[in-house]
């Protein structure tokens, strides 16, 4: 296999990877809204119950202290998920790019050596010809 062969299999590799790796990260952000959006549910929740209730309105003072430290941590959380994602992006069309890159210099180097193997091939049919050719003379 030719050297742009290899290059090519390993930078499909390295875009594979790069790919999966932003999936997962697309996952875990996905993650971190759906539980925020949990939270959320689960605030609304223990408002109606501390309306309704004196004993629940005393303990959700604390309640809501922690609900804001958790919301808090899952913005944090989800706002490095959300770099580190750009970052992976940024990654992958850079990888995709020099991919690319390589795909296109290995086609126009086949394509050449095609074409070096066609003009020798139709050499040798122009020679075949001209040695028909000059047989033919002969016998005459």
């Amino acid at each position: 296999m030719s050297t742009f062969g290899t290059l090519i299999r390993l930078h499909k590799r390295r875009v594979d990877e790069v790919r999966r790796r932003l999936v997962e990260l697309e996952r875990l952000a996905e993650d971190l809204r759906e539980r925020r959006k949990g939270l959320e549910i689960e605030f609304v929740g223990e408002q109606a119950v501390a309306a309704q209730s004196t004993e629940s309105r005393m303990t959700y003072t604390a309640y809501a202290q922690v609900f804001e430290e958790r919301c808090t941590k899952l913005a944090e959380s989800l706002a490095d998920v959300e770099r580190e994602v750009d970052g992976v992006r940024d990654s992958l069309s850079s990888a995709v790019q020099e991919l690319k890159r390589y795909e296109t210099i290995n086609a126009k180097r086949e394509q050449l050596q095609r074409q070096v193997e066609n003009r020798r091939q139709q050499s040798r049919f122009d020679e075949v010809a001209l040695d028909r050719h000059r047989r033919g003379n002969k016998d005459s």
